[in-house]
């Protein structure tokens, strides 16, 4: 599927994404980095409906146990969706199929997270 990122009328980003069928284009006056979540979001939910692959990735509550810059915060809680993690700067980082892929990959560390103490 073509996919084409529309900002005032004009194309900033093309991509092909194999598993869609249908082409679609995103007109928004949101800025950059909105469009882009959002244009995430909706490849993501394509995917994961779509892609027996993609519904084994990684989705649970995550605590930062460690962290050495601003992007994550130590105690707090984050949410692993359909393999994606937003930082506190909203950044996303992904796609994960476990947590033990998420900390070799970050420099922050987690933990799952259990629930209230």
């Amino acid at each position: 599927m073509k996919v084409e990122l529309n900002i005032n009328f004009q194309i900033v980003k093309e991509m092909e994404v194999n598993c869609m069928e249908e082409s679609f284009i995103l007109n928004s006056s949101k800025n950059v980095n909105d469009i882009s979540n959002d244009l995430l979001d909706l490849i993501a939910s394509y995917a994961y409906a779509n892609d027996t692959n993609y519904k084994k990735s990684y989705s649970n509550d995550i605590v930062c146990v460690k962290s050495s810059d601003s992007n994550f915060t130590v105690g707090k809680v984050y949410e692993v969706n359909k393999g994606f993690l937003m930082s506190n700067n909203d950044i996303r980082y992904g796609k994960f199929y476990s947590l033990d892929e998420l900390n070799d990959e970050l420099f922050a560390h987690f933990i799952e997270f259990k629930g209230e103490a």
